[in-house]
């Protein structure tokens, strides 16, 4: 956005603008070369850098520091618990009939709009989760967490996710009684992936805890280090055949969300189709362990 000050007037309110750059690559996200001040109220801002330049016009309640979202390099700009724009905008700016966030949350969560696209979606537990913390190695993540009082819990449910917003549910666990350790040993094929826990009332109810990011320093993509495997799979989704490529001969296998093995078999060189009409509904991981190396593909 840019203001050359022929009569344009510029103005933001309950805003962020922290380490972007114009969509052409080149140039600040939001400048003005004119005479006329850009007018800023209740946001986050840094001067003078590639995010906003030139004359500003400032009204209240606005801050130049990091505004701490989740994980920005992955594409999570939510915020983290925290963030200095929780609770820092002004509700006078809210348009109408605005009610919902970008993820569709709640708009005003605590009573006071968050600055920028997301609010904060804050929850009370009905459990104290302690020390709730993941590790990697070979591919598996053990996530570990201990229980506080467990009044009235039925079970955790832990979930994962690629970009820390969409989560699928990776194992059900029930309670074990107040103050419990409980460890869960999880697949993950990708360099980094989100975990929380959904905790599950006796009622049905239920809140989610926080997020916890596990990243696996040592991953490589052999598909993309080596070249040696090349996997294509259609159609997808599908409810009855894959049509899978190999340049190689090897073995494909099919993982369930819980790591379980529910499908192997020897495959030559070329075009295969694979019957996976007795498979249940949900996510699967095709891996195949070939001469040259192996890749998975979700």
């Amino acid at each position: 956005m840019y203001s050359t000050g022929n009569g344009a007037q510029v103005e933001a309110y309950n805003s962020i603008f922290w380490n972007n750059q114009a969509a052409s690559g080149t140039g600040n996200e939001f400048g003005n070369s004119g005479s006329l001040a850009i007018t800023l109220s209740h946001c986050i801002y840094r001067s003078g850098s590639s995010d906003i330049i030139g004359a500003l016009s400032m009204l209240t309640g606005n801050q130049q520091q990091a505004p701490d979202f989740i994980d920005p390099e992955a594409g999570n700009y939510q915020l983290s618990a925290g963030s200095p724009a929780i609770n820092a905008g002004s509700n006078e700016f809210v348009p109408q009939p605005l009610t919902m966030d970008l993820a569709g949350g709640n708009r005003i969560e605590s009573g006071v709009i968050d600055m920028g696209a997301y609010e904060y979606q804050a929850s009370t537990l009905p459990v104290d989760i302690l020390g709730f913390k993941g590790s990697i190695s070979n591919q598996t993540a053990t996530i570990r967490w201990q229980s506080g009082v467990e009044n009235n819990l039925s079970r955790y449910e832990l979930q994962q996710s690629e970009n820390g917003v969409d989560f699928n549910k990776v194992a059900s666990m029930a309670t074990k009684g107040s103050g419990s350790h409980y460890v869960y040993m999880a697949p993950q094929y990708a360099k980094k992936a989100y975990y929380r826990l959904k905790l599950v009332d006796l009622d049905g109810s239920f809140k989610n805890s926080q997020v916890i990011r596990v990243v696996n320093n040592n991953f490589t993509d052999n598909l993309e280090d080596t070249k040696a495997v090349k996997l294509l799979l259609y159609p997808n989704p599908t409810n009855v055949y894959i049509q899978l490529q190999a340049n190689q001969p090897g073995k494909i296998q099919i993982f369930n969300l819980h790591g379980l093995e529910v499908f192997s078999q020897q495959l030559p060189a070329g075009w295969n189709q694979i019957n996976v009409s007795r498979l249940s509904s949900g996510l699967y991981f095709v891996k195949i362990n070939g001469q040259k190396g192996q890749f998975v593909k979700q």
